[in-house]
């Protein structure tokens, strides 16, 4: 039993092919007419196992990042929009409840100490840059809202178009926040590679 275990760890973990083709692989060539079905299942899982600390498959980090664009349409009520209050100036608003980019679609975070807490660069994924720069650019003089768990830290004016999928993020963020998220932005990276 040990000798297909590291056989089949070895198979999945350096295979030079994608993961899904290496596991179809491994059920098509590791199986032996001989082993029996306790054996075959018991590889399968070791598989399994090998596949998901590969993949990243801990939990993420525990923290909660959107992006949400101001609501200004009269006609959008219930559940596709919601209120939160921004800090500067002190107002509530309208915000999409969809949001432009969450904590899935983090992958690098710059920290930027400042005189309380942290500031931060964020960049985003494909997906996410797409959807900031495009309501970035149709959104002028609306207000962009970054929320990390359940806090407003940043809701400036929208003057202009993010096209790098970068947002800055100048301060409002507290230090375990800041470990968070860049334990989020290595955690999505090594998702994103598989």
């Amino acid at each position: 039993m040990t000798r297909v275990a590291a056989r089949i760890t070895t198979f999945v973990l350096f295979y030079p092919v994608p993961l899904a083709r290496r596991l179809q692989l491994l059920c098509d060539k590791a199986y032996t007419p001989r082993m029996n079905w306790i054996s075959k299942s018991a590889a399968l899982l070791i598989a399994a196992c090998a596949a998901l600390t590969l993949c990243g498959g801990g939990s993420p980090p525990k923290i909660v990042v959107r992006v949400h664009t101001q609501n200004v349409a009269k006609e959008m009520k219930g559940n596709q929009t919601f209120m939160v209050q921004i800090p500067d100036p002190p107002e509530q608003i309208s915000v999409m409840a969809i949001p432009e980019a969450s904590e899935k679609d983090v992958l690098n975070v710059v920290a930027k100490p400042v005189s309380h807490g942290f500031g931060a660069y964020i960049q985003f994924n494909r997906r996410a840059s797409v959807n900031i720069s495009a309501t970035t650019a149709q959104n002028q003089d609306r207000i962009l809202v970054v929320v990390i768990n359940n806090r407003v830290v940043y809701a400036p004016k929208i003057d202009t178009v993010i096209s790098n999928g970068v947002i800055h993020i100048p301060e409002g963020i507290t230090p375990k926040e800041m470990q968070a998220l860049g334990e989020l932005a290595k955690y999505n990276t090594k998702r994103a590679k598989f």
